[in-house]
């Protein structure tokens, strides 16, 4: 019985979301604030570089992230903190999908999962339908600057990785979840953050 609520919740969630249009083929999860997308093929050129600041981490040493693509690793996400030039050499995250290479897209996005008032950082990357990697991380607040490339100031908290999926759906967040769709009929596997970890609802 509480597998088919959950399932009925699932449904109507995503069926919310298309019914007002937010389903755009560059959205990998849906519901993170201050989202930003980035497509795989504008970092082909080594030289080119984004960067992302969270807007929701409230933090005295406000964290910030380099991105680019290196040789052997895929696209590389790097943090420090707003006003230092040097960055952190470990945290990397490799984002590299064969299948779909050149094609992929990077989303990075907030969502305070455990409702502490900081967010967690949540990154993505694939294409709609064909295969996502996410990764979660939390943020730990360095003691001053001279520890901002510290890898202890970010925990990861969660990696999923799904691979087809009805095109139509999207990963969603609501409230301390998240689910991920997977298979061409439509279904979904949701997780839930208890206890700085993410539990799978079942």
């Amino acid at each position: 019985m509480r597998h088919k609520i959950i399932l009925s919740l699932i449904t109507i969630v995503f069926a919310s979301i298309i019914a007002h249009g937010q389903t755009k083929n560059d959205t990998l999860v849906f519901g993170l604030k201050n989202a930003k997308i980035y497509k795989e093929s504008v970092f082909s050129d080594f030289s080119h570089i984004e960067y992302y600041t969270p807007k929701q981490i409230k933090a005295k040493l406000k964290p910030t992230f380099m991105i680019r693509f290196e040789s052997q690793v895929g696209i590389s996400i790097r943090p420090t903190v707003v006003g230092l030039n040097s960055y952190a050499s470990r945290f990397v995250t490799q984002l590299n999908i064969n299948d779909t290479f050149g094609k992929n897209l990077l989303q990075i996005g907030e969502y305070d999962f455990d409702k502490d008032g900081i967010s967690e950082l949540v990154i993505s990357f694939g294409v709609r339908g064909s295969g996502l990697l996410c990764f979660i991380y939390k943020y730990h607040e360095p003691a001053n600057a001279t520890d901002a490339t510290r890898d202890a100031n970010w925990e990861q908290i969660g990696k999923f990785e799904y691979g087809y999926h009805d095109p139509k759906y999207v990963s969603v967040v609501t409230s301390n979840k998240i689910y991920f769709p997977f298979g061409s009929q439509g279904a979904s596997e949701g997780f839930v953050f208890v206890d700085n970890k993410f539990v799978k609802i079942q």
